[in-house]
C-alpha cells in the first residue's frame, strides 16, 4: 500500500523496524501487549498514524510481516477492519478469521496472530461512551457488561451501511477537510458511528435494544437534548432550557432522571466536554486548554479538569500535547 493511499497518513504517527519501539508506542495509544515474530519474519517495517475524536480513535496499523501479538485491551472496545489479508483473533472462548469483510470486536484479554500482508483500520471506543449511549438508546442506565458479539459481518446490510460511514470519516479525518475541521459536526459524526455500532452489530444488549426501539423519548425531552446539544456553548440553565421546550422545570428535571438517568445539567457539561475534547485532540498553532474551555461555556477551571479526567482518562492538557 503506497503512502499516498495509507488512511491517514496525514496524522500523527510513525515508522519502524525496532520491535522494543512499537510496544512503547502501540502499548501507550492503543493497549499494552507483546509481541513475537513468526515464521518467516525476521524483521518488521511498522507504520501506525492516529486521530482522535471525542471519546475514540481511528487508528491505521501495518506490521509488515508476520506477527503474533497478545494483549490486555482492558475496557476500550477495539473494531479491527482489515485492510488486507487475513487475522486469527481470539478472545476467551471466541475466535475469528478477521479479513476486509469480517471485522472482529474485541476487549479484555485477546490473541492476534497477523500474516502479512495485514495493514488494518482499527476504531477504539471507550467502553463508557458506548454505555452512555447505549442508556440513551434504550432510555434505563447499563445495568450489566456491554458485549458485544466477536465476529461483526461488514458484507450485512447493517455491516455495509456502518462500514461506509466509517471510511467518509476517515478520508475526511485524512485530508483534513470540513468535517474533521468542525468539532460539532466531528463529534455529531463519531456518535453516529456508535449508535450505528451499537443499532447493527449484536451483542448481549440486542434484545434490550430490540424491546426499547419502539418507545420514544418525549417530545419535550427530546426538544430539549437537541436544543442543549446545539447550544451548550450558551450560559444555559435548567429553567433556560424549560421555558424554550415549554415544560416546567420540574418535568424537565424529572424526564431527564427517569428516560437518562441525569440531570439538564449534567447533560449540558457532558456536552461541553466533548466538544473541548475533540478541540484538544485537533491541537493547532496557538491553541490553549483555557481558550477551548471559555468558548465551549466551561468557566470553572478546577472542576472541568476533574470532569474531564473522569470521563477521558488523562487531563486536557496531556490531549493537547498528543493532538499536537
Amino acid at each position: 500500500m503506497s503512502v499516498a493511499t495509507i488512511p491517514l497518513a496525514s496524522k500523527p504517527g510513525f515508522r519502524t523496524t525496532d520491535v522494543e519501539a512499537v510496544r512503547a508506542w502501540v502499548g501507550a495509544s492503543l493497549s499494552p501487549h507483546r509481541f513475537e515474530l513468526l515464521g518467516r519474519t525476521r524483521h518488521i517495517d511498522v507504520v501506525h498514524h492516529r486521530a482522535g475524536l471525542s471519546g475514540s480513535a481511528f487508528h491505521y496499523v501495518d506490521y509488515g510481516g508476520d506477527i503474533l501479538e497478545t494483549a490486555d485491551l482492558g475496557d476500550p472496545v477495539l473494531v479491527q477492519i482489515p485492510l488486507a489479508g487475513r487475522t486469527l483473533i481470539q478472545s476467551g472462548p471466541h475466535a475469528v478469521i478477521a479479513t476486509p469483510t469480517m471485522a472482529a470486536v474485541t476487549t479484555g484479554y485477546t490473541s492476534m496472530r497477523y500474516v502479512a500482508p495485514n495493514p488494518r483500520l482499527v476504531f477504539r471506543v471507550e467502553r463508557e461512551l458506548l454505555e452512555s449511549r447505549l442508556a440513551l438508546a434504550t432510555g434505563a442506565p447499563v445495568r450489566r457488561p456491554l458485549r458485544l458479539d466477536l465476529a461483526f459481518d461488514l458484507t450485512s446490510p447493517g455491516g455495509r451501511t456502518w462500514r461506509s460511514l466509517v471510511d467518509t470519516v476517515v478520508a475526511d479525518l485524512s485530508a483534513g477537510g470540513p468535517i474533521s475541521q468542525s468539532p460539532l459536526a466531528s463529534a455529531s459524526l463519531e456518535l453516529a458511528i456508535i449508535d450505528s455500532l451499537l443499532s447493527v452489530h449484536t451483542g448481549a444488549h440486542s434484545d434490550l435494544l430490540h424491546e426499547q426501539s419502539s418507545k420514544a423519548y418525549p417530545r419535550a425531552l427530546r426538544r430539549a437534548m437537541d436544543l442543549i446539544e446545539d447550544h451548550c456553548a450558551e450560559p444555559l440553565t435548567t429553567a433556560d432550557v424549560a421555558e424554550a421546550v415549554g415544560v416546567s422545570v420540574r418535568a424537565l428535571q424529572e424526564a431527564f432522571q427517569s428516560h437518562l438517568d441525569t440531570t439538564p445539567m449534567a447533560y449540558l457539561r457532558s456536552a461541553r466536554l466533548r466538544r473541548v475534547h475533540a478541540e484538544l485532540v485537533a491541537g493547532g498553532e496557538g491553541v490553549t486548554v483555557t481558550d477551548v474551555a471559555l468558548r465551549w461555556g466551561i468557566t470553572h477551571a478546577g472542576r472541568f479538569a476533574q470532569d474531564y479526567r473522569r470521563t477521558f482518562g488523562r487531563s486536557p492538557s496531556e490531549t493537547l500535547r498528543q493532538g499536537r
